[in-house]
């Protein structure tokens, strides 16, 4: 299991402080069947063979953290409403740990195909008091890139589907872009973060940006390795944010690796305050980004213009 405490992180309230949790458990069931996503390197931490008392066991040894939380991030890497990696039992006493948090808003992972209007509507009754957000991996809303740039089991009709089913049964829906999947151009990278953030945006009430980072023993890192992929530029992501800025949700940004070569970056020279600047505009939710330039720019201008 993997957590942090995020000190300030922009929920529906303002700013508080989030717990987010990773649990170790069997793992995606369409990465153990299909195979994970391109860009999916948490399956190689997954424990096919891990018990349910043991998945309980993570959350129980971090009670102290709990109580300190004032929201809480619950990731499986997979699904909170799939039976098969975390059975009912095992849910709900994982539910009645964090109902017994002082944290008053709550993000469950789950993958749109697993989603049912009755499903959500017993996890709120497990969570009385508690704004809860279900998080799921949009990437993009075309259904060409989900298939042949990510491998997901779902396309944009059925996270559609599964939104409309979370707001039914009274819960949050948070979406997760993805900006530049393998085998798509710069160009074509930004463009397609573009139209899908307006498409989630119609859907959602919150959508975070993840700028693509190059996780281990993933197809993108072999790409990566044979330098057939380059992460995408921290200007990309600028672009992109100061183009969604207005659209009306909560945007927000994923920065993971953000300066590094594998993750998002531009040149030495300003990488770390483009990246600064970027965690500054997602807490404040302002991302008009003034007063960022740098001379790489025009490099960036002429490789995002490469389509072959």
């Amino acid at each position: 299991m993997t957590y942090w405490f995020f000190e300030n992180d922009r929920g529906p309230e303002g700013l508080l402080r989030y717990l987010t949790l990773i649990l170790t458990t069997r793992g995606c069931s369409w990465a153990r069947g299909k195979g994970p996503c391109l860009m999916c390197g948490y399956q190689a931490d997954a424990d096919p063979a891990i018990s349910p008392e043991a998945v309980v066991a993570q959350v129980a040894g971090l009670s102290g953290q709990l109580s300190q939380a004032e929201g809480v991030k619950l990731y499986t890497s997979g699904s909170i409403l799939d039976e098969d990696e975390l059975p009912t039992d095992l849910r709900r006493e994982l539910l009645a740990r964090l109902a017994a948090s002082p944290a008053r808003e709550i993000v469950l992972e789950t993958r749109a195909d697993m989603v049912t209007q009755e499903g959500v509507a017993e996890v709120l009754a497990a969570l009385p008091g508690k704004h809860v957000e279900f998080a799921m991996g949009l990437e993009s809303s075309n259904d060409e890139v989900l298939a042949h740039c990510v491998h997901k089991p779902t396309r944009f009709v059925d996270v559609r589907r599964a939104a409309e089913e979370i707001r039914l049964a009274g819960a949050g829906v948070k979406l997760y872009l993805l900006l530049k999947p393998p085998f798509l151009t710069e160009g074509e990278a930004i463009d397609d973060c573009l139209a899908s953030c307006r498409d989630a945006a119609k859907i959602a009430d919150t959508v975070t940006i993840n700028l693509l980072n190059v996780q281990k023993r993933t197809l993108v890192e072999k790409l990566w390795g044979r330098d057939e992929y380059r992460p995408p530029w921290l200007w990309s992501a600028v672009e992109v944010a100061r183009e969604c800025q207005d659209l009306p949700v909560r945007l927000l940004m994923g920065l993971a690796g953000a300066g590094s070569r594998r993750g998002a970056y531009n040149c030495r020279r300003c990488s770390k305050h483009v990246t600064r600047a970027l965690r500054h505009a997602a807490l404040s939710g302002d991302y008009s980004l003034p007063g960022l330039a740098c001379g790489c720019e025009d490099e960036w201008r002429v490789y995002r213009e490469l389509r072959d």
